[in-house]
């Protein structure tokens, strides 16, 4: 392997359990090489300090820390860092601000080995990749509840569980569906319940129904 040529990247994400599946798949292909990987923001700004890369793949949604506020430090500490967003939301609207923000790529967590490699290539080729082909079904929902969410202190994580929720979905489908623990989904239903003053399931499917989060 010719290791001036080898792409070298980074994964950000707080789910071990995707993480280390992502390394290993990246791992596999001749010319890319994970030289890092983080649970949360602190531990990146570590790995970037530490490694010089040439690709992040971020999610936005690390708990506590703010993908999206940290996308415009990385690019004003490193600004010829390559930043894809690997994310299980598709919102058009937040598609806009990180292309602002120098944001190379955003995919969904849900695309094809295939098509992620090809990305990571052609992104390091100075391409860049938005994902934005699936139905805006995401889009009108947080657009149109948005002012709502703030006022409730909802998070995004917090309204895909709500929409989930008033579908019908289990815990565990929740969380397979979101890429988190089956704990993690029950600890954020006793948040949801608690900020909106809910006392059961039911409620919560009312909820959504009344501010078009059923859809």
């Amino acid at each position: 392997m010719n290791n001036e040529n080898t792409i070298k990247i980074i994964i950000t994400d707080d789910h071990a359990i995707f993480s280390d599946g992502l390394k290993g798949l990246i791992n596999a292909e001749e010319c890319l090489k994970v030289v890092g990987v983080a649970k949360d923001l602190e531990a990146m700004w570590y790995i970037l300090a530490k490694n010089k890369a040439d690709i992040l793949l971020l999610d936005l949604n690390l708990g506590k820390d703010d993908g999206l506020e940290a996308v415009k430090k990385i690019k004003l500490y490193y600004p010829n860092l390559k930043i894809i967003i690997l994310t299980t939301y598709n919102l058009h609207k937040q598609i806009d601000i990180l292309k602002k923000q120098g944001v190379s790529g955003y995919l969904r967590k849900n695309i094809s080995t295939n098509i992620l490699i090809t990305t990571i290539k052609s992104i390091q080729n100075g391409a860049t990749y938005f994902d934005t082909e699936e139905e805006l079904e995401d889009k009108n929902i947080y657009e149109q509840s948005d002012d709502f969410l703030k006022k409730h202190n909802l998070t995004s994580r917090e309204a895909d569980i709500i929409r989930l929720v008033a579908k019908g979905f289990s815990s565990r489908k929740i969380g397979t569906t979101l890429h988190i623990s089956e704990y993690t989904v029950k600890a954020h239903r006793r948040n949801i319940k608690s900020k909106l003053h809910l006392s059961s399931n039911s409620d919560i499917v009312q909820f959504a129904v009344a501010i078009g989060l059923n859809s």
